[in-house]
């Protein structure tokens, strides 16, 4: 991106260069939002990363250890507990992509900014017509590469 704003720059001038342009070059030729897609990319990885991690834990019972038996009335009270727990961590990482991508598409990130991006931009709702907002499309479905 900031090749492409040198070279803006040198061909029309400062002043020209900052208003009304958008990036068009780079990855923004496949994704109008690849600093998102990016980051939405470093929630799964962490998300894959804790899996292990997860998976230890969930094989693991808290309460009281073998050695020391419970009353047979709380048994089942502890195992449902402890059943209730997992499911709500495992719930939990599970959540984070979709949580993390609704809030970078939706909340804070890709669709208010391109709502005042139409506004301002010339030509910016065509591009939002040919190029994905967050999931890169390099292939058309009409065969072929879509961008050469």
């Amino acid at each position: 991106k900031q090749r492409w704003l040198r070279k803006r720059r040198r061909a029309r001038g400062e002043e020209a260069a900052r208003l009304g342009a958008f990036c068009q070059e780079g990855h923004w030729r496949y994704c109008r939002h690849p600093n998102y897609l990016g980051e939405w990319g470093v929630w799964c990885a962490l998300t894959l990363l804790a899996l292990p991690a997860l998976a230890q834990h969930l094989g693991t019972t808290h309460g009281q250890s073998a050695s020391q038996p419970s009353a047979p009335s709380s048994a089942g009270l502890e195992a449902a507990a402890d059943w209730a727990r997992k499911a709500v961590l495992a719930g939990g990482l599970a959540s984070v992509p979709l949580t993390m991508y609704l809030c970078l598409t939706w909340w804070t990130g890709a669709v208010p900014a391109e709502f005042y991006s139409k506004q301002k931009r010339k030509g910016y709702a065509e591009y939002m017509d040919t190029v994905p907002m967050f999931f890169p499309q390099l292939v058309s479905f009409k065969g072929g590469s879509k961008h050469k």
